[in-house]
């Protein structure tokens, strides 16, 4: 009885980890702490390598929605 019940849990625990997602946002500044607008903000998944791309906005705002939980590096280029 007590395995069949520690399967269960761990079933459910899968599943719902599934489902879950999260969100990364961010500002963009230079050293000065300027709003550095029009940057490329780049997120790679450290464990699939999966990559997507933003450009923050007027405000210097990034937003990556929809997220599996993990790993990530994000990077940021911006000219001048």
């Amino acid at each position: 009885m007590g395995l069949r019940s520690l399967s269960v849990v761990l079933l459910c625990a899968g599943l719902s980890f599934a489902q879950s997602v999260t969100s990364l946002r961010g500002h963009v500044t230079d050293p000065s702490h300027s709003i550095v607008q029009g940057a490329h903000v780049t997120l790679t998944s450290s464990s699939n390598g999966s990559v997507r791309d933003q450009v923050t906005d007027s405000t210097g705002t990034y937003e990556f929605l929809q997220l599996q939980p993990g790993l990530y590096s994000v990077r940021v280029t911006a000219t001048g």
